[in-house]
């Protein structure tokens, strides 16, 4: 889910919406049906001095942190000082797992461009499920993502929620996320 203007201040909270009921598994040939817990309803990304928090307002939460089977995450990325970042929830077999920091570039055929990005790895930080108000809170140190000033912008807020079979292997991204 990208925001309506395309970037965003640090200082100042920030916003975006989405439809309910998108987040269809799988998403080609029979069409599964809407997953609630990862059915992304809005995201926002605000500072205090504690650090970067970032708020996805999922469809439902009953279920979310914990699966039997694979894996499920959650995601916000920007853009900062010509960077990529995230923070970032994973639900496994034994709870909730969050993270953030910088994905590592994917590199393969010839020049070794980058092709992807691998989001395992980064920094452990906390987080916490709001059940309130169907709402995962991810709580980021600012030296985890490049330590932004207060005022300082960050570009392209986008969130998204991913489905895997194998945990720590590549992700399915599950509801569409606008540009």
């Amino acid at each position: 889910m990208a925001s309506g203007k395309g970037r965003q201040a640090v200082t100042t909270p920030s916003s975006a919406t989405d439809v309910a009921g998108d987040a269809y598994w799988p998403k080609q040939g029979t069409v599964g049906a809407n997953i609630p817990r990862l059915d992304l309803l809005s995201a926002s990304l605000s500072t205090d001095a504690a650090g970067l928090h970032a708020h996805i307002g999922v469809g439902s939460t009953s279920g979310l942190g914990i699966t039997t089977q694979g894996a499920e995450a959650w995601m916000v990325q920007w853009w900062w000082h010509n960077a990529l970042w995230y923070a970032k929830a994973d639900a496994t077999t034994s709870g909730m797992t969050c993270s953030a920091g910088q994905p590592q570039p994917l590199a393969y055929g010839s020049g070794g461009n980058a092709k992807g990005a691998i989001y395992f790895g980064a920094a452990t930080t906390t987080c916490h499920v709001d059940a309130a108000t169907n709402t995962l809170v991810i709580d980021v140190p600012l030296a985890l993502v490049g330590s932004p000033a207060t005022g300082e912008t960050l570009h392209e807020v986008t969130a998204y929620s991913h489905l895997y079979d194998v945990p720590g292997q590549l992700m399915d991204q599950v509801p569409p996320a606008p540009p």
